[in-house]
């Protein structure tokens, strides 16, 4: 079976094309012809492959038996074609909405006009919190659920001398949200660092990443954090390394967002959505303090959760569900 991955070529810089590139890859070790195919071959970062993955030309994705959507699909000449169609929303859904109001790309829309197009099979999210949301985007159309993976061969414990711009602390704690998205914001999990080093580990350090550029509130930030503000700094092409300099991340978020992801993967002790909500301030970094005294082994928790070749197998037996008769 051919299967054709829609997904615009992001090599580093997208943590949705990372994850569909992991999932392609797994797929290929499963004996699955599966291949990449860019939107837009004319992007200066156009590859024929990446890490070993194809990434086919147009061509090859028409022919196809099977397409799946991740990014950019209404772009190219693969919607004129007759194969099923799935589609993996990999999106949160009230960032989705939230996005279409403020103007951006109208994602809940499209995908409630898609769920009425016949080669539009079914729906493939990451996280089953976020089932109940999609299936009224999708109904009827089914909506699956395979767990979310990441590149444990890449994304594994070492060591750096990554000095956080001569910000390190004794304790240093990175958060990596952007601070642009509509339905999330670091916050509370700024305020709850500031509860933890003021309580419990003076010299600790808050590093910020994926900062937006947008300087209204930094001053009054950092007037918070007094010392325990460490970098600031937008997004960063270096995140392994700071992470293996870093010792725990701290994130709003309660599902396993691909940052919550990559830390674990590296060994960080994380602190997030899942275990305390981020606006219960104190709770928050009251976790924070007994996670530092008794962390957890977070490599071996991702191991289990984030392989790539488990995801691949759910999904490729998904993909088979909506497969073209005969089509093996």
């Amino acid at each position: 079976m051919r299967i054709a991955h829609s997904a615009i070529a992001t090599p580093r810089r997208c943590g949705l094309y990372e994850t569909t590139r992991e999932l392609v890859a797994a797929e290929r070790a499963l004996g699955a012809d599966a291949r990449i195919v860019n939107p837009d071959p004319q992007d200066e970062h156009a590859e024929d492959s990446d890490r070993g993955v194809p990434i086919a030309d147009m061509e090859w994705g028409v022919n196809a038996d099977v397409i799946v959507n991740h990014s950019g699909f209404d772009r190219t000449p693969l919607t004129e074609t007759e194969q099923p169609v799935i589609h993996v929303a990999h999106g949160r859904p009230l960032s989705t909405f939230m996005g279409e109001r403020a103007g951006k790309a109208p994602g809940l829309t499209w995908q409630t006009q898609r769920r009425r197009k016949d080669r539009y099979r079914a729906a493939v999210t990451f996280w089953p919190e976020y089932l109940p949301y999609l299936e009224n985007i999708w109904a009827p159309k089914p909506v699956h659920c395979v767990p979310p993976c990441v590149d444990l061969g890449y994304w594994q414990p070492g060591t750096s001398d990554y000095g956080f711009h001569g910000r390190r602390g004794e304790h240093n704690v990175v958060m990596t949200d952007p601070w642009s998205r509509e339905d999330s914001s670091p916050y509370h999990c700024i305020h709850a660092f500031a509860i933890f080093q003021r309580k419990y580990m003076p010299r600790a350090r808050l590093h910020m990443l994926a900062w937006d550029g947008n300087k209204k509130g930094l001053t009054g930030i950092s007037n918070v954090l007094g010392e325990g503000g460490g970098m600031v700094t937008r997004w960063a092409s270096d995140v392994r390394r700071i992470f293996h300099a870093a010792d725990m991340l701290i994130t709003p978020h309660r599902i396993y967002t691909r940052s919550i992801r990559e830390a674990m993967a590296c060994g960080l002790q994380v602190v997030s959505g899942r275990e305390c909500h981020p606006e219960d301030v104190e709770g928050f970094a009251d976790l924070m303090h007994r996670r530092r005294l008794h962390p957890l082994d977070t490599r071996c928790e991702a191991g289990v959760e984030f392989d790539p070749l488990y995801t691949a197998r759910e999904f490729l037996d998904i993909v088979a569900q909506h497969a073209p008769a005969g089509v093996t």
